[in-house]
């Protein structure tokens, strides 16, 4: 069995070489490393150049066209494994990582979910468990509601099953069906890659052990991107209102629309730290709440759970009784305050 490992680089030269060391060091050997150089400026191709001049086993692409998702699109188009592994090239596999995945793939498995570490340290109960693609769909969009609920037995957050790192994907799931990252989105594109493979599968296999170092980088605010992120998130937002009504399950559309009315709650947090310097952002942001299909969504969501954590609930619980009472510049002093608690050294 074979995996492809595929490694979307763009400018990550601080990071690199430990990231495709990381690879090469497996201690299970049947894989192929698929390094997509996209528009970068730095000195990433010429690292990874160098990695690929002593090592076959990588395949080296190099695009002009900039995001993540295309590279991501034409490592899948490259890969001939029979299961597909995504890496970011800021972070590394666990040495073992390849060898715990392959261990347990079984025919009727379409998906390996593993976990991961930070540079905190975190108990790992190793517990493994089989749950439905359904269920897993649920709890990726409804986390307060049912990632306990899905019973997937990981100790670290929810948020782990939206993103396609420290999983390993059947390949011919995705290449049969075509399944690729959609390009016109900037943010959450792994929970809607994952969304639309998971439609497709049916068992998934959890295992509570690390194969994956995730890396937080930290970026400072500006007022671009604050005005960005809220744009990516009302693209995100549009991409899952256009798509849920063309799922049959009333229970995932359910939890398609507590995943946009939750959005509008982050967002408006999100908005909140621009809204001194830029009216663009409380401008849009309040057209888009204003449609009259997001504000049923908005009026017809509950008020508990809205969150995993207590006290961001309480908060989402306040912001969302102020959103549905237009009461929006409320909202975004709220917002902003709570933004500067949470950030606050």
């Amino acid at each position: 069995m074979t995996f492809s490992v595929v490694v979307p680089v763009h400018n990550a030269e601080l990071y690199l070489n430990e990231c495709i060391e990381s690879v090469l060091r497996q201690s299970y050997l049947d894989f192929e490393l698929i390094l997509v150089i996209n528009a970068s400026v730095d000195q990433s191709l010429c690292i990874c150049e160098a990695w690929a001049d002593k090592d076959s086993r990588i395949k080296l692409l190099v695009t002009e066209e900039a995001g993540v998702s295309n590279a991501r699109n034409l490592g899948i188009e490259l890969a001939c494994g029979d299961w597909f592994v995504f890496l970011d090239a800021d972070d590394y596999l666990m040495n073992d990582a390849l060898e715990l995945l392959e261990k347990y793939v079984e025919p009727n498995i379409d998906l390996v979910v593993a976990n991961y570490i930070q540079d905190k340290p975190i108990y790992f109960s190793n517990k493994i468990t089989k749950i439905s693609a359904h269920d897993y769909i649920l709890a990726m969009l409804d986390h307060p509601m049912y990632f306990k609920q899905c019973n997937c037995g990981l100790t670290w957050n929810a948020g782990l099953l939206g993103v396609n790192w420290a999983k390993a994907f059947k390949a011919a799931i995705i290449k049969t069906n075509k399944i690729r990252f959609e390009t016109g989105l900037s943010i959450f594109e792994d929970l809607v890659f994952n969304l639309s493979c998971l439609k497709l599968m049916d068992q998934i296999k959890c295992i509570d052990a690390p194969v994956y170092y995730y890396r937080i980088t930290g970026q400072s605010l500006s007022r671009s991107s604050t005005l960005r992120s809220v744009k990516q998130r009302l693209d995100y937002m549009n991409y899952l209102q256009s798509n849920k009504n063309t799922v049959e399950d009333e229970k995932i559309r359910q939890a398609f629309e507590f995943q946009i009315g939750q959005n509008v709650i982050r967002t408006f947090v999100i908005a909140s730290q621009g809204i001194r310097y830029n009216h663009l952002i409380f401008t849009e942001l309040v057209n888009f709440t204003d449609h009259p299909d997001i504000r049923k969504i908005v009026l017809k969501l509950r008020r508990t759970r809205l969150s995993q954590g207590k006290i961001q609930s309480k908060v989402y619980t306040v912001l969302l009784y102020l959103i549905k009472h237009r009461m929006y510049t409320t909202a975004l002093l709220i917002g902003n305050t709570y933004s500067k608690l949470k950030n606050k050294d």
